[in-house]
């Protein structure tokens, strides 16, 4: 090991293992963050479901005149969410790293 850096578990990327003390993040400060980015994505959800219309980018799916694309939306921010509380498990070191297991899973990702 040389001066400065530290094995660590939580850097990804082709350099993992390896990192700088002064480049981690706490963990508390990873699970606040995507605690905040799941409440918004929760929040966009229960507005959407309420007004029967989701957007993104400009292009609008309502309920009524496209249901597969209004589903879609709603299924991808529920995934924000998913792995919102995953990274925040994460954080907390009750589960293993969910980028590396969607990498596992879908090795075209990587």
């Amino acid at each position: 090991m040389t001066s400065g850096v530290q094995q660590n578990s939580v850097c990804r990327g082709k350099d993992a293992g390896t990192r700088s003390d002064l480049a981690r993040s706490p963990p508390a400060f990873i699970a606040a963050i995507f605690g905040i980015l799941g409440l918004a994505a929760i929040w966009g959800i229960r507005k959407n479901i309420t007004t029967g219309a989701a957007s993104s980018r400009g292009r609008t799916c309502t309920l009524d005149d496209n249901p597969v694309g209004f589903c879609l939306f709603i299924s991808m921010r529920a995934a924000i969410v998913g792995f919102a509380i995953a990274e925040i498990l994460y954080g907390f070191g009750l589960v293993g790293d969910p980028v590396a297991q969607i990498k596992h899973a879908l090795p075209f990702l990587s």
